[in-house]
């Protein structure tokens, strides 16, 4: 689940540990909302779009990061 943002965590050399604190849960709720088993908030996931925003990827969308689809 959520092939893209686990794709773009790749590329931005971020862990889901790392993620976990800059939202402020467990690395263990992290994986629970990472597989689908419980939702992102949208605050979540506005921070987890700036964390992995970079300089090549500067405009990373909360609608393709968290597409279930893809």
């Amino acid at each position: 689940m959520y092939n893209n943002l686990r794709a773009e965590m790749t590329r931005a050399e971020k862990t889901q540990k790392e993620l976990a604190e800059a939202i402020g849960v467990s690395k263990s709720t992290f994986n629970l909302k990472i597989t689908g088993k419980t939702d992102f908030k949208r605050s979540e996931m506005v921070t987890i779009a700036r964390e992995l925003s970079n300089p090549k990827r500067p405009n990373l969308s909360i609608d393709y990061l968290f597409d279930k689809e893809a």
